[in-house]
């Protein structure tokens, strides 16, 4: 019985999605719609392989065979949805901007087929901004359709996230950056505002890759304040500000900012790297070896950060006898040594052999 193979099949991958589950359901269910094309619940069984299939050209083909069932229009509207959605993510994530353009159409398209009641409802609307947006359709009236959506979704956590991405990439898109810098201080003055500080921070790295270090550096400043306290995202935070400052050609202030992350956090290794590496590209050759030997210190020997800091102290090393002391030490690893590092060691090596 095919239909029930089918149905008891579903109900184990929905009770428990395992990936064997995943792959029981979705050869029950092609069977039931190869042998029963005509059934009553054909459409459905279509319409379930779409959700679940990995393929996008059996997702495709799927769709299609759900659609001539006029009772689930809706439903395979919301399925293109959905899967839409999981695509915007994934290039919006790459930075893939293409693809985000050409997934927004489909989206927007997938959006007039879902009943207009349901289209009415404010994760709907937001989605239908934020496609928008990303196509910069008519940008002065998109700011004002999500600042009166941003008022009513104040306590929305699955809407205004949504709102928030929007806003930031629409001001970008205008050019406005008294705009951005002020939507950075109301995040930073609202205080406890777990979805703002994410969608700003991860705008701050967008900004990082588009190599926006100017703005960067003015919208991260208040943002710092609001995560006093807030430990790795404080740090991660710094982090980018270090290296905003150095792309800057500002490697002091770099420098200034590594310094207090390193008080602030005296165990974070990612502090120590960071502190010396801008301290070497600030002309800090002293304060960068130190650095480095307590990074050497902390970490066990041979392994990938302590040869790195031990290349890196060679490198900086100005009296003989110290430099032929690290390289003895560093050599019992030399196998482990990437190219470029053997030849800083090799260079070392036949000074000290002289």
């Amino acid at each position: 019985m095919p239909k029930l193979d089918w149905v008891v099949a579903e109900a184990v991958y929905e009770q428990h999605p395992t990936e064997a589950n995943r792959r029981y359901f979705e050869r029950a269910a092609q069977v039931f719609v190869q042998q029963a094309p005509g059934d009553s619940d054909a459409g459905i069984a279509h319409l379930s392989l779409a959700r679940a299939s990995e393929d996008p050209g059996a997702v495709a083909r799927h769709l299609r065979a759900a659609r001539a069932d006029p009772t689930l229009r809706g439903d395979v509207a919301l399925t293109t949805l959905h899967r839409a959605v999981s695509e915007f993510n994934r290039a919006v994530a790459r930075n893939d901007s293409a693809t985000q353009a050409q997934v927004a159409r489909n989206i927007l398209a997938a959006l007039e087929d879902i009943p207009g009641k349901q289209r009415r409802q404010p994760w709907f609307r937001a989605l239908a901004l934020q496609m928008r947006v990303v196509l910069e359709a008519d940008l002065p009236r998109l700011l004002a359709e999500i600042d009166a959506m941003l008022s009513e979704a104040e306590t929305d956590s699955r809407v205004r996230p949504v709102l928030l991405w929007s806003k930031l990439r629409a001001l970008l898109a205008a050019e406005d950056r008294a705009g951005l810098e002020a939507m950075a201080h109301a995040i930073a003055l609202r205080g406890d505002d777990a979805d703002g500080e994410r969608q700003l921070y991860q705008f701050l790295l967008e900004l990082e890759r588009a190599e926006r270090y100017a703005l960067l550096a003015a919208l991260a400043e208040p943002f710092a304040a609001a995560l006093a306290g807030q430990g790795r995202d404080l740090r991660q935070l710094t982090l980018l500000r270090i290296r905003t400052a150095v792309a800057l050609g500002d490697a002091d202030a770099g420098f200034a900012l590594a310094q207090g992350m390193v008080r602030e956090f005296p165990d974070s290794g990612d502090a120590w790297f960071a502190y010396a590496e801008v301290a070497a590209q600030s002309g800090r050759s002293f304060e960068a070896d130190r650095a480095w030997a307590r990074i050497v210190d902390a970490t066990p020997a041979g392994s990938p950060h302590w040869r790195d800091a031990m290349v890196h102290r060679l490198a900086l090393a100005g009296d003989p006898a110290a430099a032929c002391t690290l390289a003895a030490k560093l050599s019992v690893y030399r196998h482990l040594l990437e190219q470029e590092e053997k030849a800083v060691l090799t260079r070392v090596v036949k000074g000290c052999s002289g």
